[in-house]
């Protein structure tokens, strides 16, 4: 594997080179953890899920998934946050009105064969 350099910017903004993110699967909108690894010189870097297969979840699981959606978004510095409530309000307003929904999402039963 060969070094890639970057520069981190004033803003503390770095490009994850297109290589890296090809190989390991980054993509558009992907949700990002940082952690600092033992030595202290070097960051871990994951893609988390949110959400499996949102449409086939337990009540139980989509609390869980806005629990740890809910704890990402208290864990962010304000300027992040307001980041993505600005790109939050963007996506939704791309989506058709009948799309939008306020409240705890509905849970469909299983269809039941006559």
């Amino acid at each position: 594997m060969k070094k890639l350099l970057r520069i981190l910017g004033k803003r503390g903004r770095i490009t994850i080179p297109f290589e890296i993110r090809q190989r390991v699967g980054f993509a558009y909108n992907d949700v990002l953890s940082f952690t600092e690894s033992s030595d202290g010189r070097s960051v871990i870097v994951r893609r988390e899920k949110l959400c499996d297969d949102c449409q086939g979840k337990t009540v139980r699981a989509i609390a869980d998934d806005r629990a740890m959606l809910h704890d990402l978004l208290d864990s962010l510095p304000t300027e992040l946050k307001k980041a993505a409530f600005v790109q939050l309000s963007e996506s939704l307003s791309r989506l058709p009105k009948r799309e939008i929904r306020t409240g705890p999402p509905r849970i469909r039963e299983a269809e039941t064969p006559m």
